[in-house]
């Protein structure tokens, strides 16, 4: 359908594989940062997020990255802020099943001084297939007619690994929400550092 997407990358934790990333980029998808390492060790005390902030902004210039999403949407509100990126996309609109449950209960991005918090408004892929064992794309479809309906931001958190979207189920669903999409004529479709 020609959509591109932003894939966030764990910067020390994982092999990364820059000529990978770099491939990515040049087809039109985004890069984002998903922190050092993939635990919640940005946000475990004032002192580990200090103490990763220089890493942060190196992992930016190294991806090339201008925004921000924390693995398992680990997150103290009070420091993205700091955060050394144009946005984040930590903050669902409403995710009871995430380590930090509850959300920003709005499909509108919003400021954390000048960083952007676009918030995922859709289900995500684990929630919805890997724990509520949905079987196909109904209740993402059913999101995006109200995000829509309300004029939000529809924003969907999957992860490309055999697991999720790997798995017949979770990526037939994903291709039938993207037809859905692609179907729109008055939706704008942007990658998060156009927003």
């Amino acid at each position: 359908h020609g959509f591109r997407s932003s894939f966030n990358i764990v910067s020390d934790w994982y092999p990364l594989d820059m000529r990978q990333v770099r491939d990515l980029q040049r087809r039109g998808h985004e890069i984002g940062s998903h922190a050092i390492y993939h635990d919640r060790s940005l946000f475990a005390s004032r002192e580990a997020f200090e103490r990763q902030l220089p890493l942060l902004r190196e992992a930016a210039e190294h991806l090339g990255a201008v925004g921000f999403r924390s693995p398992a949407t680990h997150r103290r509100v009070e420091w993205l802020s700091e955060l050394p990126f144009s946005y984040d996309c930590t903050m669902p609109h409403s995710d009871p099943y995430e380590p930090i449950p509850g959300g920003t209960a709005t499909t509108w991005p919003f400021f954390h001084g000048d960083v952007v918090e676009l918030p995922y408004t859709a289900p995500q892929d684990h929630t919805l297939f890997n724990l509520l064992d949905h079987r196909d794309s109904s209740l993402w479809q059913e999101q995006l007619e109200q995000v829509v309906a309300c004029h939000g931001l529809f924003q969907l958190l999957t992860h490309p690994d055999s697991n999720y979207l790997g798995r017949p189920v979770i990526g037939r669903a994903y291709r039938h929400l993207l037809e859905a999409i692609a179907c729109r004529d008055a939706v704008w479709v942007a990658l998060p550092r156009d927003i």
